[in-house]
């Protein structure tokens, strides 16, 4: 990555974690003199990335002399991203902002599967038709993610492979920068860019996703782990069942814990002793409002302390593309 490109995701970065933030103090996070980052923060509005959004409040009683610092803030509409999440039996996609308001979802039944067809000529056609009815030019569009539940690729021998052949025929389509992942990894990307204000540290974080079984990510400096539960083989946790100390891998993997809420709070006090100082995230697509709040008040229940350290995300079916959006702006912005 060049040093210009490298200042700018710095500069983004800081914006995103702190809102609208004056020039002074943007250089003041990263160490530098006013004067070297100017340059690159007017290209930045010339291009219509950043904006101007006001004069900064005086932080002392007297009013300071000379003239107030400006605030920046992200020009959210500066581009779009398209967003695509793919289960087994349906599609979830859209377009978003660069801040996350979704602006069109959409969701199909996948019949692709089942049928033996083409999945990226089906993507490919399922995408150009949303960004036709919504009269996105490749101009204005960022780029495209698109996510695969684990369900979709547990016949798939080589997932880099089958991803990289995703991307290169959507690619071809649209002509701009396509992002595939698996979708726990790309949903670890939605407190990151998308709902900073939950609130919940982002650099030390675990992501927990309750679907068809458990799938575990590690967010380590704003970071997701690309791949979940392979990595934690060494970390041993207590099983009530079997009164014995078995890997995170073996524990995570029984299906009986999608069925039995407390067997879930049990493994999730154990995973936060595991990683000590880390907070987690839950998720699952498959969460109603009403089923996120019970599990959180067992939670609770169990340990009082507990909430300091943990958030129920909860996000209905239509917005499940948004993790293959944040995913993108992450990478491509």
């Amino acid at each position: 990555m060049k040093n210009s490109d490298l200042k700018r995701r710095k500069i983004l970065r800081i914006i995103k974690d702190n809102g609208e933030i004056s020039r002074v103090s943007i250089a003041a996070r990263l160490g530098v003199s006013k004067a070297a980052i100017c340059d690159t923060v007017n290209q930045m509005i010339a291009e219509g990335l950043l904006t101007e959004s006001g004069e900064a409040p005086n932080s002392c009683d007297k009013i300071k002399k000379g003239r107030r610092r400006i605030l920046l803030k992200i020009n959210e509409n500066y581009r779009f991203v398209v967003g695509m999440t793919v289960t087994q039996t349906f599609l979830n996609f859209g377009i978003s902002t660069l801040g996350g308001k979704m602006l069109d979802s959409r969701t199909c039944e996948n019949d692709q599967i089942s049928s033996g067809g083409k999945i990226s000529d089906f993507i490919v056609c399922q995408m150009r038709q949303l960004i036709n009815d919504n009269c996105i030019t490749e101009e204005s569009l960022l780029g495209i993610g698109i996510s695969f539940h684990p369900q979709c690729l547990h016949a798939v021998k080589d997932k880099s492979r089958f991803f990289n052949n995703i991307k290169k025929d959507v690619e071809l389509c649209f002509g701009c920068n396509v992002l595939c992942a698996d979708f726990v990894y790309s949903m670890a990307f939605m407190n990151i860019e998308f709902t900073p204000d939950l609130n919940v540290p982002v650099n030390n974080q675990l992501f927990l996703c309750i679907s068809d079984k458990l799938y575990l990510t590690v967010i380590r400096d704003r970071v997701p782990v690309e791949e979940n539960t392979d990595r934690f083989d060494s970390y041993l946790v207590y099983d009530k069942m079997s009164d014995s100390y078995v890997s995170i891998n073996s524990l995570i993997s029984q299906s009986q814990y999608l069925m039995r809420e407390d067997d879930i709070c049990i493994l999730i006090n154990n995973l936060l002793s595991v990683f000590e100082g880390f907070n987690m995230i839950i998720y699952s697509p498959d969460f109603t409002k009403k089923k996120a709040d019970a599990l959180g008040s067992m939670l609770i229940s169990r340990d009082k302390n507990i909430n300091d350290h943990i958030l129920i995300y909860y996000q209905d079916r239509s917005g499940m593309f948004l993790g293959s959006c944040s995913m993108a702006v992450n990478k491509l912005l």
